[in-house]
């Protein structure tokens, strides 16, 4: 891996971050619970109806919030919170898109003052690919379509093009791009010192992936490098917090999908017969063949690599 550059933002504040996490701890959020995994760090784990996960990682002198969650609504309760628990300004928070799609994005604009950060991919592809994602979760979430439809445009104010390394005072949060996989420009931030990496949405714990605009291969490929990290507790995009064997079932759930199009056979009986006939958003199953149909992806990339598995599970 680069040896990441050193993001300077504006100068801080000084925070309080013991008193600061329990604050967060404590706080209510609509269709989410907040966990906290560490001194510093926190996960905002939404109910499936709430969509994407978050995090919280409090330092000194700044806070980073990774994701900003699926409306606007829903992000504003978020900055609410944050801010008020730890007292930071605006200026002092650090946001970090994970990848483009709306249902991780559509807070961003409740963040006014802060410094928003994805890779230079994601950057471009949600000022190019906004209206779209609205229109999407319009269709996918009507509850909320006037509000995600009322979503301000609040792309990246940086693109980064490497690994990174983020000084919130007293803690180091290191960003590294995983993309093409999920998206084209998947960002991955680890806390190497509480053990935690949020992953966004190259991990689904529990959900069948979606699957619009992955590149199949190179998920497959972000997977085994992301079973090399040093983090413990990872939190996925969407589901429960877990470890790393949670890397192991996402990379079996996808070499399952290119199976089940290279068999050609019975589709409900094969899932109903897998280890993945629990999850949810099962409508998402020919979402996934046709990415690997589209894509060529040869029926060799069902096997997993040696060795793969097996190191992954004695990391869990």
């Amino acid at each position: 891996m680069a040896e990441p550059g050193v993001l300077t933002v504006v100068p801080p504040g000084r925070l309080d971050p013991d008193r600061a996490v329990a604050r967060l701890q404590d706080s209510p959020l609509t269709l989410a619970r907040t966990r906290r995994l560490g001194r510093r760090v926190l996960a905002v784990e939404s109910d499936p109806a709430g969509a994407a996960n978050t995090g919280i990682v409090v330092g000194d002198e700044r806070v980073l919030v990774f994701d900003t969650r699926v409306t606007p609504t829903l992000g504003a309760e978020l900055a609410h919170v944050v801010l008020a628990a730890t007292g930071a300004r605006p200026a002092d928070l650090i946001v970090v898109n994970s990848h483009f799609h709306g249902d991780h994005v559509f807070g961003n604009g409740a963040f006014r003052g802060a410094t928003i950060l994805a890779t230079t991919s994601t950057r471009a592809a949600e000022l190019r690919e906004w209206q779209r994602q609205v229109a999407i979760f319009e269709r996918l979430r009507p509850q909320d379509a006037a509000d995600v439809r009322n979503a301000a445009v609040a792309p990246p104010t940086i693109g980064i093009g490497g690994p990174a390394r983020i000084d919130l005072g007293g803690v180091e949060v290191e960003l590294e791009p995983f993309g093409p996989a999920h998206t084209e420009g998947d960002l991955v931030a680890h806390v190497p010192d509480e053990g935690v990496a949020f992953v966004g949405d190259l991990v689904f714990n529990g959900h069948w992936p979606s699957m619009w605009d992955a590149d199949v291969r190179g998920w497959l490929a972000a997977l085994r490098r992301l079973g090399g990290s040093a983090a413990a507790t990872l939190v996925p995009g969407h589901g429960p917090t877990g470890g790393q064997a949670m890397v192991a079932r996402m990379a079996d759930c996808l070499r399952f999908l290119v199976a089940l199009e290279h068999a050609g056979g019975d589709q409900a009986a094969e899932v109903a017969a897998s280890p993945f006939a629990d999850l949810l958003h099962p409508d998402r199953v020919d979402e996934g063949r046709l990415r690997v149909r589209e894509q060529a992806v040869p029926a060799e990339a069902s096997m997993p690599p040696a060795g793969f598995d097996h190191q992954q599970k004695e990391r869990a």
